[in-house]
């Protein structure tokens, strides 16, 4: 039983010195990212396509957005809950090639449009009704700033579901999540979350119980001492 109980309890620790790291992680990403992105990269969407450079937050002009290609990304395990919006970005409205840069929308308003265009409950007629009627709101040109939050060289979650959407999409493609900036605030969240984790972690080991917990959790009874008057 003794056993037991320090095996649950190490299990305990680690996982608090887990959860320090992960924190640790997040909070070192994202100090960074503010640290070497104090302004975005302003760069017109052609120009990037050909330089690609590696930063994490871009400004980017002359981008070309038809969303009518709107694709949804559902989350995992759930078919029926939208994870987010994404609409690929293009140089022209007429440019078929594959994608290089895709466009997470974050409006309300934007996405409260795209929800009666790809409603399940009307038909192709319907929804072009609503494309047309709203035409200006669909196919814009516009500058989208924001952070890059899936690049090449990292097999995340979203790039693999966004390759399988029927988006044609380059193979270094990129997703910017509009609106969004790098800040301190959250770097300093993880990280006070990690110290605290740590903190607990630390605290619960406690080598005094441990010993306590092998004899049995019983104090050894007091030794009389014989004094000099007694008898042998």
């Amino acid at each position: 039983m003794a056993l037991y109980k320090r095996v649950i309890g190490l299990l305990i620790r680690l996982v608090w010195f887990f959860v320090f790291a992960v924190c640790l992680w997040f909070s070192a990403r994202e100090i960074r990212t503010w640290h070497q992105n104090r302004e975005p990269l302003s760069l017109t969407l052609d120009t990037y396509v050909q330089k690609r450079p590696d930063v994490a937050w871009l400004s980017l002009s002359h981008c070309r957005i038809n969303y009518t290609e709107t694709t949804l990304v559902y989350k995992s395990g759930d078919p029926n809950s939208v994870e987010g919006y994404y609409v690929p970005v293009r140089t022209n409205f007429y440019d078929d090639s594959p994608v290089f840069v895709v466009k997470k929308i974050a409006s309300r308003e934007q996405i409260d449009l795209l929800e009666k265009l790809l409603s399940r409950d009307i038909s192709e007629a319907e929804s072009k009704k609503i494309a047309l009627a709203h035409h200006d709101a669909f196919f814009r040109e516009e500058l989208i700033s924001g952070l890059v939050i899936a690049g090449p060289g990292h097999d995340t979650p979203l790039r693999r579901k966004l390759a399988e959407t029927r988006l044609e999409l380059d193979p270094d493609f990129i997703v910017i999540d509009a609106g969004r900036k790098p800040t301190l605030k959250a770097g300093l969240l993880f990280l006070s979350c990690g110290l605290i984790a740590l903190i607990i972690g630390i605290s619960s080991f406690q080598p005094g119980k441990e010993v306590e917990s092998n004899r049995g959790g019983e104090p050894e009874p007091d030794r009389e001492e014989a004094t000099p008057d007694e008898e042998p």
